[in-house]
C-alpha cells in the first residue's frame, strides 16, 4: 500500500478500487452461475476457464496482441476514437510512474482479464458446452463485438469507424476464444495475454504520445 501511496496517493487508491470491484462483480456473477447450474458437473476454476497454461502460450499471445495494437493505430480514424473522449486512455490521469502504473492496471486487469472472464470464460463456456465449440466461439465472438457499439456514444464517433472497430472486436474475440478452447485447453489465460498485450499498448501509445 505504501508503493501505491507514492505512485499516486488517491487516484492510483481509486482505480486499483475500481479495478477490484469491476473484477470482483464479474468474478461473482460467474460465481453465482456456477452455484446454480454447474456445481454438481465442475469445479469452479475449470468452469469459467481459471485454469493453468503455458507460460510461452500466454507470453506469445501478448505479443501478438501487442503488435496488432500498434498496427490498428497506425490508422487515424483508430487512434481518434481510441482517444476520444470518455476512453479509457483520454480518462487516465497523472504522468510518470502513476500513469504508467494505472494504463497496466486498466488495460490488463479492469478491461482484459474481467472481459475474458465474463466473455470466453463465463459467457463463452456456455455456449460451447451447448452448441460446441465452432458455434458457442462465434456466439460469443459476435456478443463480444456488439458490446463495443457503446463507442458510438464517444462525442464524434464515426459510424464507419465503429462499425470497422465492431468487426475488428469480432475478430479478436474469435481469436482469444479459438487460443483458449485449443492451444490453451480450455483456460482463458492465452485469451487474456492477448487482449492485455493489446490493451495495454494501446492505452500506452495513446496516453504517452
Amino acid at each position: 500500500m505504501r508503493y501505491v501511496l507514492e505512485l499516486g496517493g488517491a487516484r492510483v487508491i481509486n482505480t486499483v478500487l475500481n479495478t477490484v470491484l469491476q473484477v470482483g462483480i464479474v468474478f461473482l456473477a460467474g460465481f453465482f452461475v456456477w452455484a446454480i447450474w454447474g456445481r454438481k458437473s465442475s469445479r469452479f476454476a475449470p468452469y469459467v476457464g481459471l485454469t493453468g497454461a503455458r507460460f510461452w502460450l500466454i507470453a506469445a499471445a501478448a505479443a501478438g496482441g501487442a503488435a496488432v495494437a500498434v498496427a490498428l493505430l497506425q490508422l487515424p480514424a483508430a487512434q481518434e476514437l481510441a482517444s476520444g473522449e470518455g476512453t479509457v486512455a483520454a480518462g487516465a490521469t497523472g504522468s510518470g510512474p502513476e500513469l504508467i502504473f494505472s494504463l497496466i492496471l486498466l488495460g490488463a486487469v479492469k478491461t482484459a482479464f474481467a472481459e475474458e472472464l465474463l466473455f470466453r470464460g463465463l459467457i463463452g463456456k456456455r455456449l460451447i458446452e451447448a452448441f460446441g465449440v465452432q458455434s458457442g466461439n462465434a456466439v460469443q465472438a459476435l456478443l463480444f463485438g456488439a458490446v463495443h457499439l457503446v463507442l458510438l456514444l464517444v462525442p464524434g464517433a464515426s459510424l464507419t469507424t465503429v462499425l470497422g472497430l465492431v468487426a475488428f472486436a469480432t475478430v479478436v474475440g474469435w481469436v482469444c476464444g479459438w487460443l483458449n478452447e485449443h492451444p490453451g485447453r480450455g483456460s482463458i489465460l492465452p485469451g487474456w495475454g492477448a487482449h492485455a498485450g493489446g490493451n495495454v499498448t494501446a492505452y500506452l501509445m495513446i496516453a504517452l504520445a
